[in-house]
């Protein structure tokens, strides 16, 4: 398995923003489950993070995050929402992003402070990917508000315990609607 390198940008701009979407919707794959105009609604946050993992300079995969405050049984919590996961078609089961997200969640997420980190994926198919960093399957639905304002609901969540891992004993048992704000992720 040949190393790859991570590079962290923050803040990006819209012109960022664009190419690494193009770089998502070029090898993102099969799985999609909304179409266009839905994903539009329904994820439309600027990420503050964008995590890319190169091999001989080349992007080989990335993903977004997302961060934002939220609110759980009367707590704040500093939440990481992780999103745009892909890896380049040619480079998969490669063990690339179990690499960039180990790095990650491993040496770098501490800097930002986050209490959690929590994702949507299909569980069955990439709940061990994500599982090896750490992250356990929600369960349960998980909430956000679209661009309309309307609330809609995600299942397949997967959560991580980061700064304050405590919270994730809490949420995990708890029956109480996580969140998780604006903008799915």
């Amino acid at each position: 398995m040949a190393n790859v390198d991570i590079k962290i940008f923050e803040n990006i701009s819209i012109k960022e923003k664009l190419s690494f979407e193009k770089f998502d919707k070029d090898n993102y794959g099969d799985y999609v489950d909304e179409n266009p105009e839905e994903t539009k609604l329904n994820n439309f946050d600027m990420p503050r993070l964008v995590i890319v993992g190169y091999r001989n300079n080349k992007i080989v995969g990335l993903f977004l995050i997302y961060d934002r405050e939220i609110e759980f049984e009367g707590k704040k919590i500093k939440m990481a929402g992780v999103g745009g996961v892909v890896t380049r078609v040619d480079c998969r089961r490669q063990g690339v992003m179990s690499q960039i997200l180990q790095k990650f969640f491993s040496n770098y997420i501490f800097k930002y402070k986050f209490d959690i980190a929590v994702l949507c994926t299909d569980v069955k198919k990439l709940g061990k990917l994500y599982g090896r960093v750490g992250f356990v399957p929600l369960n349960r639905s998980y909430f956000y508000l679209n661009k309309n304002g309307v609330e809609k609901e995600e299942t397949g969540g997967m959560v991580l315990g980061l700064n304050n891992k405590s919270v994730v004993a809490k949420i995990l048992s708890s029956k109480t609607k996580l969140f998780v704000g604006e903008s799915n992720f």
